[in-house]
């Protein structure tokens, strides 16, 4: 029948783009809501974006068909946050890449 068999105590650790992904949708927004009240954290949450990488997800990637170079987390944040307020709400004709795609 079934066997019990204790495995082997591995110690896991998280990936590189797992921390990435965790800094930016928790500690930035953190720092930057703290910059509310003292402003060098509002900066430096937007340094940290600039600092890392670009999130890899099904958004960003069909952004990558543009002419537009997503290599960092500021940049990847910025289509995501177009998709998620444009694209998906079908409001082509309030945003400017919208507008300029139908032109063409």
């Amino acid at each position: 029948m079934f066997l019990r068999k204790s495995s082997v105590l591995k110690p896991k650790r998280l990936g590189l783009s797992t921390v990435n992904v965790i800094i930016v949708n928790s500690i930035v927004p953190l720092f930057y809501l703290f910059g509310k009240i003292h402003s060098e954290y509002s900066s430096l949450s937007i340094d940290i974006l600039k600092e890392l990488k670009s999130e890899k997800n099904s958004i960003v990637s069909k952004f990558k068909q543009f002419p537009i170079k997503l290599n960092t987390a500021a940049k990847s944040q910025s289509v995501i946050h177009l998709y998620n307020n444009y694209c998906s709400q079908k409001k082509c004709l309030n945003c400017d890449i919208g507008i300029h795609l139908l032109k063409h």
